[in-house]
């Protein structure tokens, strides 16, 4: 193989990419300058999240319910060395439903348990909200809990034992 074909070769395996790069990204750059952005609205929560919403709120009505929280909304880390490293583990993380009293404090966390997060991802996740002092609690994905086994495992009395506010 001679040095003029050689060169050949090389500019084609550079070039080729590039050209076809080029031709199915339509040319043009994505930039956030834009005037129009491939962006639309989504839903907050899924069909299923919302029925778990419904009934955690018919369950719960003494108490806040958020949903889809980040928990770097509503965890802190101490200044301390490698703090960063905690926040974006913590970052990663988002609570299903966050319960908070009326003071704006969560309480406990409900998580649909689809099965999606590894041992690990859910081990990480529960340590940070038990030293955080938040309760997790999951629902598998096919459960649909009644009112008294949701205020149950909250250790909270029975809906007809609590005191109305008019």
């Amino acid at each position: 193989m001679s040095g003029d074909s050689g060169q050949i070769i090389v500019l084609l395996l550079v070039a080729a990419p590039v050209a076809l790069f080029l031709l199915f990204s339509g040319g043009k750059k994505a930039t956030l300058k834009a005037d129009k952005w491939p962006v639309f609205k989504k839903r907050v929560v899924t069909e299923r999240e919302h029925a778990i919403f419904l009934r955690l709120r018919e369950a719960l009505p003494e108490f806040l319910v958020f949903p889809n929280i980040s928990l770097e909304s509503f965890i802190g880390v101490d200044n301390v060395q490698g703090r960063r490293k905690f926040q974006r583990a913590i970052k990663q993380h988002v609570g299903t439903f966050v319960v908070c009293d009326h003071s704006f404090t969560p309480l406990v966390v409900f998580e649909i348990d689809h099965g999606l997060l590894n041992k690990d991802e859910h081990g990480q996740k529960l340590k940070i909200l038990n030293q955080a002092g938040v309760m997790l609690y999951r629902i598998p994905a096919q459960e649909d809990p009644s009112i008294e086994v949701i205020r149950t495992a909250l250790g909270l009395p029975e809906l007809s034992n609590i005191p109305r506010i008019a």
